[in-house]
């Protein structure tokens, strides 16, 4: 698989990501991210709006062995911003609480 740098730090992302929207269970996500590791995608892509897909990729990531240290360097999981929202205020304590569920998935 092809990669790219990020911007300008040094991470190196697949040209390829990983859509999450229709996990149907924690044993798919774990299933499909493994197999996009394994095809050298690391870049696996959620968001709010995908219901409980984001509660099966963390499920997914402690299984296998991701949530922390090296091996968590491996996945870059960003989370996407929902548009919808139209008060400021919503919009950013929304998604501060989302960083913050999603620390501890």
């Amino acid at each position: 698989m092809r990669d790219r740098r990020f911007g300008k730090t040094e991470r190196r992302l697949s040209i390829l990501s990983l859509g999450t929207m229709r996990f149907a269970d924690a044993a798919a996500a774990q299933s499909v991210i493994a197999a996009a590791l394994a095809n050298g995608i690391n870049h696996v892509e959620t968001a709010p709006a995908y219901g409980s897909s984001e509660r099966y990729i963390g499920q997914a990531l402690r299984n296998l062995g991701l949530t922390e240290g090296a091996d968590r360097e491996r996945l870059t999981v960003p989370g996407k911003l929902t548009p919808a929202l139209k008060a400021a205020e919503v919009w950013f304590n929304g998604t501060d609480y989302r960083c913050n569920r999603n620390k501890r998935l």
